[in-house]
């Protein structure tokens, strides 16, 4: 299955989502689902990106094993990241009523999923 297929098919699984894309270390985003304009979710994608990273620097200063999932409630929205691999990460945009727990369980079968792609 594609990337774009296996994003779409999350986004379907949750209706309170408003986008999701799969980005490289970089930032660049690599597949995404949207119901929010797509150069807005790519740059959301990116700059969440910056975030995950810093996280990821802080806990290996900590000697913490590194960074599982973020979750950022921000006042429009919930936002979930999530790395795939090293190399790879997924942001998932959520209307802010969205539950985190299904969406957090959700997330986390289809980054399985991707993860088996992109390795």
């Amino acid at each position: 299955m594609s990337l774009n297929a296996l994003l779409q098919n999350l986004l379907g699984e949750l209706p309170d989502a408003l986008g999701v894309v799969l980005a490289d270390w970089e930032g660049e985003a690599v597949a995404h689902a949207a119901r929010m304009d797509d150069f807005e979710l790519k740059v959301f994608g990116a700059h969440h990106g910056i975030i995950l990273d810093s996280l990821r620097q802080a806990a290996a200063r900590l000697g913490e094993p590194g960074v599982e999932e973020v979750a950022i409630h921000a006042d429009d929205r919930l936002i979930l990241v999530k790395p795939v691999t090293e190399e790879y990460f997924v942001v998932l945009a959520l209307a802010n009523e969205g539950l985190l727990s299904r969406a957090s369980h959700v997330l986390q079968a289809y980054a399985a999923q991707l993860h088996e792609e992109v390795a």
